[in-house]
């Protein structure tokens, strides 16, 4: 009776044969799992059914509630069409789940959930070199960053990430995606949308009172990391004091590096200023202070590593950590972690009215030192501490004593030149700033082509030109000249060819006696 009744379930052929009591447990067993199988695959399909029912009654009620109060509010039929257009691309598109969208995150306690917010952010916070620096000097800091004041978004096509005028409140990490930035002019109202590649935008926020001065939209699914500025602040109060005071440090000179932008270059949402010459302008307790912490954190991060480091690394981070606490060397940790070690040039590019270039072709270190050739702008290092505009008033004031006219600061050129470090295992990055300067001739109007020669009492021939000096007095080892770009190019060939075939001594009198044709 039992198989009957299954088979009426199972609308299988209820008689069969069978010559035991084997036989017939076996063919009872395949018509339960054949009941329990059918069974199965019919609900989970009326399951399936009524879902997509579901969904679709809701979307259908979705889009008769839009259009309800699209029609209400008489909307121009073109935009009618383009926001049912976009809602229905934006149903077909599925997002990235965020922090939000996950009830069970809830349970966790506040600790586990700080590890998993500090995973999350760590690869992206990473790309900055201003997280590396409070990696070394305080990661608690930076867990709390995680915690509190840092948060991922994720954007859709259109969306826009903050609108020029309003108020600043984050700074922006672009993880993936592409957008589009708007930069609105004062003077015309006009709109000119570009695809920058810039990863990081809006950091003035962080030290600031920012007003962003243009638009930026997603062009494709962004997802975005926030900090959040207010947090920085908040952050702060609670972090070690070195942190503290290096944290206020850099918060002065991007400041000081932000006003003294150029009218003809002046600061954007995009704006990022180069991170070693920003830690170049600091004191030099602070060089000292950020140097030290880079070398100990590359040094924990070669500890975990020592199976790939070998003792000539190890002695050579160590002499690097004494070359910084004497104040000769500035170290920092780059956009990638790594160890480098930054010197600080800056070029003055004098202009006279006739657009040749004043070119120093003589050089000594001191006045003890031997005379070298030169065919280079006449300019300095930067010493610790010094910002760029300072540099070049010593310059003026100590180069150039002799220089008449008036020279008008026009623009910044940065250039960045890397080599490895033989000495210290690390790579040395040459950060030369060249400051183009217009020199304007006195007031009474007389050209200023001859007035640097009148004015110096020192004049010799230097490889055909008439050369002379800009420091008062007799004894002066320092010659310049005024060139073209052309003659000043050909003339900096022309010595590298002869380094390159002489030595010392013989490139100088080479320098110093050949005419020029």
């Amino acid at each position: 009776a039992f198989q009957w009744s299954c088979g009426q379930f199972m609308m299988t052929d209820t008689d069969i044969g069978f010559y035991n009591t084997i036989e017939c447990i076996f063919t009872l067993l395949c018509q339960l799992g054949g009941m329990l199988i059918i069974s199965t695959l019919v609900s989970t399909l009326s399951g399936v059914c009524v879902m997509w029912h579901l969904e679709m009654s809701s979307q259908k009620h979705r889009k008769r509630r839009l259009q309800q109060f699209l029609e209400q509010n008489h909307i121009e039929r073109r935009m009618y069409v383009d926001i049912q257009r976009q809602v229905m691309d934006r149903e077909r598109r599925p997002t990235k789940l965020v922090e939000g969208d996950v009830d069970a995150l809830q349970d966790l306690s506040e600790p586990m959930l700080q590890k998993l917010r500090v995973e999350i952010c760590r690869p992206h916070i990473e790309t900055s070199p201003l997280f590396w620096l409070w990696f070394s000097l305080d990661p608690g800091f930076v867990h709390r960053m995680c915690y509190y004041g840092i948060d991922l978004t994720v954007h859709r096509p259109q969306d826009h990430l903050f609108s020029a005028g309003d108020k600043a409140f984050h700074m922006y990490h672009i993880i993936r995606g592409r957008y589009a930035y708007c930069n609105f002019s004062e003077f015309n109202g006009s709109e000119n949308w570009s695809f920058p590649d810039e990863k990081w935008l809006s950091e003035p926020a962080l030290w600031t009172e920012w007003v962003h001065v243009g638009t930026a939209k997603a062009e494709s699914a962004l997802e975005v990391l926030r900090v959040a500025a207010d947090k920085v602040i908040s952050a702060l109060k609670d972090c070690q004091r070195n942190s503290r005071n290096v944290t206020l440090e850099y918060c002065n000179a991007y400041y000081k590096r932000l006003v003294s932008a150029m009218p003809s270059c002046l600061p954007t949402d995009l704006t990022s200023f180069d991170y070693s010459e920003l830690i170049g302008s600091m004191s030099q307790d602070t060089q000292i202070t950020v140097g030290v912490a880079a070398v100990d954190l590359a040094q924990d991060q070669q500890a975990h590593r020592s199976w790939l480091a070998g003792k000539d690394t190890y002695r050579g981070l160590d002499r690097l950590k004494e070359e910084i606490c004497k104040g000769k060397s500035t170290v920092l940790l780059n956009d990638k972690g790594k160890l480098e070690r930054f010197t600080m040039l800056v070029a003055l590019k004098i202009q006279r009215e006739d657009g040749k270039i004043l070119v120093q072709l003589l050089k000594a270190e001191s006045d003890q030192c031997a005379t070298k050739p030169c065919c280079q702008l006449p300019g300095a290092k930067q010493t610790q501490g010094e910002s760029v505009r300072d540099a070049a008033t010593r310059v003026f004031r100590q180069k150039l004593t002799l220089l008449a006219g008036n020279p008008v600061h026009i623009q910044d050129n940065t250039l960045n030149e890397k080599k490895d470090s033989n000495d210290y295992g690390v790579p040395t990055k040459y950060l030369k700033t060249e400051m183009l300067y217009k020199l304007q001739g006195p007031p009474n109007g007389d050209g200023i082509q001859d007035i640097v020669s009148a004015a110096s009492s020192v004049h010799r021939k230097i490889n055909g030109y008439e050369s002379f000096s800009l420091k008062s007095g007799r004894v002066t080892k320092d010659y310049y000249a005024w060139m073209t770009e052309k003659q000043w190019h050909a003339s900096e060939k022309e010595l590298k060819e002869l380094h390159a075939s002489g030595n010392a001594q013989e490139v100088l009198g080479h320098w110093l006696q050949e005419p020029r044709e």
